[in-house]
C-alpha cells in the first residue's frame, strides 16, 4: 500500500527509501526510470548507483552537464572511461574558458600525472564483470537476512 501511495503522489525520494530499505533491486531499476523521466537526476544516480551501473550514473552525470562530478566518477570508478569524460570536458569548458580547458590532462597522454594510473586500469578490468553481481547481491542480502519478513520478490 505504501508503494501505491508513493507511485500516486510520484514521490520518488519515498519510493527510493522504501526500495533501498526492501532491497528490491527491480523497484530500484524501474525508479532509475521514473526520476529520469521526470528530471530527478539525483534519484536517478542514487539508483544507478546502489545497482552497480557506474557506466549509466557517468551518462547521468554529463547529460546533466555535471562533466566534472563524471570525470572525478570515472576516475574513481571507470578510469577507462576517463579520456572520454577529460575530452567532453574539454569541449564543453573552451566555449567558456579555453585556457582552463587546454589545461585538462589526459591520462592516456599524460600518465606520469596520474599515480597509479596502470594499477586503476587493471583494478577495473578484474572487477568489471563482478561489478553489478556484487550490488544486486548485496540488496537481496539485505532483503533475505536483515528483512526477512519484507521478501515478496525472488532475485
Amino acid at each position: 500500500m505504501a508503494e501505491e501511495c508513493l507511485l500516486q503522489a510520484k514521490d520518488l525520494s519515498g519510493l527510493l527509501l522504501l526500495y533501498s530499505s526492501l532491497g528490491d533491486a527491480e523497484g530500484i531499476e524501474k525508479l532509475a526510470s521514473l526520476a529520469k523521466e521526470h528530471g530527478k537526476n539525483n534519484v536517478a544516480f542514487l539508483c544507478l548507483f546502489m545497482l552497480g551501473k557506474v557506466e549509466d550514473c557517468i551518462q547521468l552525470l554529463v547529460d546533466s552537464s555535471r562533466i566534472p562530478e563524471a570525470a572525478l566518477m570515472a576516475r574513481s570508478y571507470l578510469p577507462s572511461k576517463v579520456p572520454e569524460i577529460v575530452a567532453i570536458w574539454r569541449n564543453d569548458l573552451s566555449k567558456i574558458n579555453p585556457k582552463a580547458a587546454e589545461s585538462l590532462a589526459d591520462p592516456s597522454e599524460y600518465p606520469n600525472l596520474f599515480e597509479d594510473w596502470q594499477v586503476a586500469l587493471t583494478v577495473e578490468k578484474s572487477v568489471a564483470s563482478q561489478r553489478y553481481t556484487l550490488s544486486h547481491e548485496l540488496l537481496c542480502f539485505v532483503l533475505e537476512y536483515c528483512l526477512p519478513e519484507a521478501k515478496k520478490k525472488k532475485h
